[in-house]
């Protein structure tokens, strides 16, 4: 049922039997029986009648939970694309209705713990840390550094875990400022003040006035789906204050 329900899970706008039937190879005799008994469990939904027959997942965030739960490694990459930055970014007003219609939904501590590890890793990486996903959690979870790491890329981790505490529970426009503070803090320690990664205190949680922004050491891939490292320092675009 497992494999019947993540594949139903990851085609929000719904999948034909035909389409189960090639991706799980079943026989359409078994698979019949399998879709009965998810229907009557009331774990899928069905729309549509017969060739234009899709199957749904019944819970509304079935597609994010199936996401979040496959490591980072093994999520699609999400290059940068300026449409996403919109208010509603690239959707149809079908989608965004059905995102208002969403129930609230809180981070339960397990949850919230293992997103933090998978967070505060993958965004590590994306400015060119260095910590794996077992060593981010073991820093996380047991305050153990990584032999042989800079000790920067270890507060990188760790800033970027506080910050989405931070906004986590201070979800407003105005958090930015903090966020970013918290996000390039070196903790006044000389052995981070050469770090790309961090800004002295005069600099975080401020309006940039500086004209210079280093991009280095990202795994970020660009348009054309590579890494942006190495580039040289850029002028700041004019839309950013």
């Amino acid at each position: 049922m497992h494999d019947l329900l993540e594949f139903i899970s990851n085609h929000p706008k719904g999948v034909s039997a035909g389409e189960i039937e090639r991706h799980l190879q079943l026989s359409r005799t078994t698979l019949n029986r399998r879709l009965t008994e998810a229907v009557q469990a009331k774990v899928i939904v069905v729309s549509g009648k017969g060739p234009a027959t899709r199957y749904h997942s019944s819970d509304p965030l079935s597609a994010l939970r199936t996401y979040f739960a496959k490591p980072h490694t093994e999520r699609e990459l999400a290059p940068y694309q300026e449409a996403r930055l919109g208010p509603a970014p690239a959707l149809s007003d079908e989608t965004i209705q059905k995102f208002a219609q969403l129930p609230e939904y809180r981070l339960g501590k397990r949850e919230m713990g293992k997103f933090l590890i998978d967070f505060s890793c993958a965004s590590s990486i994306l400015e060119g840390g260095t910590y794996s996903l077992l060593d981010t959690q073991a820093l996380i979870e047991y305050g153990e550094k990584s032999t042989g790491k800079p000790i920067a890329d270890a507060f990188l981790v760790l800033n970027h875990k506080e910050a989405f505490e931070y906004l986590h529970d201070n979800m407003a426009l105005g958090s930015i400022y903090k966020v970013h503070d918290l996000l390039t803090n070196d903790h006044d320690m000389p052995a981070l003040q050469d770090a790309p990664h961090f800004l002295p205190k005069e600099q975080r949680g401020v309006l940039r006035e500086y004209s210079e922004v280093d991009i280095n050491l990202s795994a970020y891939p660009s348009s054309t789906g590579t890494s942006i490292w190495p580039i040289q320092p850029w002028p700041t675009p004019s839309w950013i204050a």
